[in-house]
């Protein structure tokens, strides 16, 4: 079950780390993205997530997906 206060102070970490602007692009971040899914066991902390626009963020569920994700692996890693 997701903790939701977890969630939402793990967002605001992610933005700060970020600065409120999308890793792969730079304009402004409107979503905040699980690298790895949650449906594939990725959790509510800042480390897996990401700040992204809104387009970079539906090409992150899309057919460029695998690519996206190994990007923002290793801007994690980067950053961490």
């Amino acid at each position: 079950m997701r903790n939701r206060y977890q969630y939402k102070k793990a967002r605001k970490r992610a933005a700060e780390r970020d600065n409120s602007l999308c890793v792969l692009c730079g304009r402004p971040a409107i979503d905040t993205h699980h690298v790895v899914f949650r449906s594939h066991g990725g959790r509510d902390i800042a480390d897996n997530l990401v700040c992204l626009c809104r387009d970079c963020h539906n090409m992150a569920h899309g057919v460029r997906e695998k690519k996206i994700q190994q990007e923002l692996l290793e801007y994690l890693k980067k950053v961490s």
